[in-house]
């Protein structure tokens, strides 16, 4: 049977947010194991987010140096290392029971790039995978950043797919502690799409990845979900 996810762009968002939303769902998820989940789009403010896998040496400036610069920090629980997110920058958090999918991680990380891939295609930009390393990479640059969380099955975090960012704000950073390669943007590689293009791309590819029907609801829909598990927490607690 395909499954139902619900989608919706919240807009800019502060990191912190997004993540406590996403935690929530996931919660919400659990206790509602015939969701198979949420798509959300996402753009932060210039923010530094630190995967568990962060080493000191990624971080070319420190965090105090960092933070004078107007930056927000955050230490996250998604794979990785470090990266940047900041606007014109896509960043998309699928919420997901895999147990409606695929119950295999290696499986969903595969399918996230695919997925990058498939979009970027229609703008005839040549790119895909590069051995030994995650993400969507153009020759050798990457494109796109994917890290992941899951807990019971349920996902976390997800893309983030730089279209138009401050590509200077990137050197600050090894970028998912990439000392050899560099990084790229759509716009770099001398494409101009909009953002509202470019979702909805990323929506049409999602649908055939994952085989699934995407449903367009508001933030508000999502975020009164969220809360309602939250204060079903608080309760019970």
């Amino acid at each position: 049977m395909m499954q139902k996810i619900l989608c919706t762009n919240l807009n800019r968002m502060a990191y912190e947010e997004a993540y406590n939303l996403q935690h929530n769902l996931m919660k919400a998820m659990d206790e509602n194991p015939e969701r198979a989940g949420f798509l959300l789009f996402v753009e932060h403010p210039p923010t530094y987010t630190f995967g568990v896998s962060t080493l000191d040496e990624d971080i070319l400036l420190d965090r105090a140096q960092l933070t004078q610069k107007g930056f927000c920090l955050y230490d996250s629980n998604r794979g990785g290392s470090v990266t940047y997110h900041g606007p014109g920058q896509q960043v998309v958090y699928p919420i997901l029971n895999l147990t409606h999918f695929s119950k295999d991680v290696r499986w969903y990380v595969n399918s996230l790039e695919e997925w990058v891939i498939k979009t970027l295609d229609q703008y005839d930009l040549n790119c895909g995978r590069k051995k030994g390393y995650r993400g969507v990479w153009i020759d050798d640059e990457k494109i796109c950043a994917v890290g992941v969380a899951v807990k019971k099955w349920i996902t976390m975090h997800g893309i983030g797919l730089n279209n138009h960012p401050n590509m200077d704000h990137f050197r600050n950073i090894c970028p998912c502690g990439i000392k050899e390669f560099g990084v790229t943007s759509i716009q770099e590689k001398g494409k101009r799409v909009s953002g509202h293009d470019l979702t909805m791309n990323l929506i049409g590819a999602f649908e055939t990845v994952f085989d699934c029907s995407i449903q367009l609801v508001t933030p508000e829909e999502v975020k009164k979900i969220a809360d309602q598990n939250s204060k079903t927490r608080v309760v019970e607690s």
